[in-house]
């Protein structure tokens, strides 16, 4: 299922990819590129503090967020931090 999500995040031309975890992770990032994404909008992050980190800094006004993941991963970290730095209403028009 990893790798089907990496093939369809290639599909629907997301503009970064950010992987986290161990393998099954990895492997939607390979999958990714493999399906066509470009390789340098795909990277991996070892934990979800450095992924929290690598989005708060790439994401811009106006951007679409998909942040799926595990409580095991911790992913809700980068939901929390996206929030914190982007707090609702301070987007421009």
């Amino acid at each position: 299922l990893h790798r089907a999500a990496g093939r369809a995040a290639a599909a629907a031309g997301v503009g970064l990819l950010l992987t986290v975890g161990g393998e099954p992770a990895r492997a939607l990032g390979r999958a990714a590129v493999e399906a066509g994404a470009p390789a340098d909008g795909v990277l991996h992050c070892e934990t979800a503090e450095e992924a929290a980190s690598r989005a708060a800094a790439a994401v811009r006004d106006g951007d679409v967020v998909l942040v799926k993941g595990s409580r095991g991963v911790r992913t809700d970290q980068v939901v929390t931090r996206l929030c914190a730095d982007r707090p609702a209403g301070s987007e421009r028009a």
